[in-house]
């Protein structure tokens, strides 16, 4: 079992690139090959001893008026979130540490974002190679929630969760540190999705608009996926539409012999009606945590967000708007 890597969890967040990048130094760099999907081409390149991923349109794509407001709109809203400030967890980790940096970006000539490079790859990539141990996927999970967080207290949501958007930077002797990269998708109303990770909302003829109840569906859907090594929905794409309006999953205890807790954490995320499921991400958070803790035989030492949200909703409200202190108070 590949896992990580390391021997536990970091302690301390990667270093975040700080770098001014013109177009110019872009286009007179060799380029290392990522990713490509038809509308965009990620390729590595080194600048002033720093590697950073480029994302430009597809070569062969003519630049449209649309697909430069669509750059402009995803660099504004990722760009938003480095500028944030952002709530401390334990340690000297914090929410935002947990989403792939923003390096720079423009649109001429061309539209181009620059964002840290992510040398430990994908959550999709490890999956390839087997599975996560369970303590594992559940941090990782954890860390995804966070990083879900810092975005919605800042009005931004995903809408694309899916393993090939978890990425990893390598920690030396600890576990690879998880990001959230690609926050594109959820600014650009039509953008294709992933069917095995979207929610009930994206998938109805007349759904309901998609929001942060959107995200807790598709983070629950992973950290389902990460425990128990099956979707809760399986089978082709029109199959599952299908189930994911009719149906609900099977519970993780009945699908891989998982203790009830993980039933009680995750099956809130995966109802099909919005209203039902977490009022915030960080409830989730909490569960997974609470989780890992009961694992490794000890208990949560510190009080979580949401708790403080509940005894201290005055001295919350200054990091999270009093209109979420007071959603998050009533659950």
């Amino acid at each position: 079992m590949p896992g990580l890597g390391g021997s536990g969890r970091p302690t301390t967040p990667p270093r975040r690139p700080a770098l001014s990048i013109s177009y110019e130094a872009i286009a007179a760099a060799d380029h290392e090959p990522i990713a490509a999907d038809g509308l965009h081409e990620i390729t590595r390149v080194d600048l002033d001893g720093v590697s950073v991923a480029i994302k430009q349109p597809a070569t062969d794509r003519t630049l449209k008026e649309g697909l430069v407001k669509r750059f402009r709109t995803e660099a504004t809203a990722w760009a938003s979130l480095e500028s944030a400030p952002a709530v401390e967890t334990p340690g000297s980790i914090n929410q935002r540490d947990h989403i792939v940096s923003l390096v720079d970006w423009g649109v001429e000539p061309v539209p181009w974002l620059a964002m840290e490079y992510m040398d430990g790859g994908s959550l999709a990539e490890l999956l390839g190679r087997g599975e996560l141990p369970v303590e594992q996927a559940l941090w990782v999970g954890s860390c995804i929630a966070r990083a879900l967080l810092h975005a919605h207290q800042q009005g931004i949501v995903h809408h694309d969760l899916k393993p090939g958007n978890v990425l990893f930077t390598q920690m030396a002797d600890r576990w690879r540190f998880p990001k959230l990269g690609d926050w594109g998708a959820g600014q650009t109303p039509g953008e294709a999705m992933t069917i095995a990770y979207a929610a009930p909302e994206q998938l109805a003829d007349a759904g309901d608009a998609p929001d942060q109840a959107t995200d807790i569906y598709q983070l629950g859907t992973l950290v389902y996926r990460l425990v128990t090594g099956v979707l809760p929905f399986e089978g082709d794409n029109t199959t599952i539409r299908e189930r994911k309006l009719s149906a609900d999953p099977v519970a993780p205890s009945e699908q891989a012999g998982l203790p009830a807790a993980f039933d009680d954490a995750l099956m809130p995320a995966l109802q099909r009606s919005k209203a039902a499921r977490y009022d915030t991400v960080a409830y989730l958070r909490d569960e997974l945590d609470a989780l890992a803790a009961q694992r490794r035989g000890g208990s949560q030492q510190t009080m979580s967000e949401s708790q403080m949200i509940t005894q201290f909703p005055t001295e919350m409200s200054a990091i999270h708007g009093a209109d979420g202190v007071l959603r998050a108070a009533a659950h």
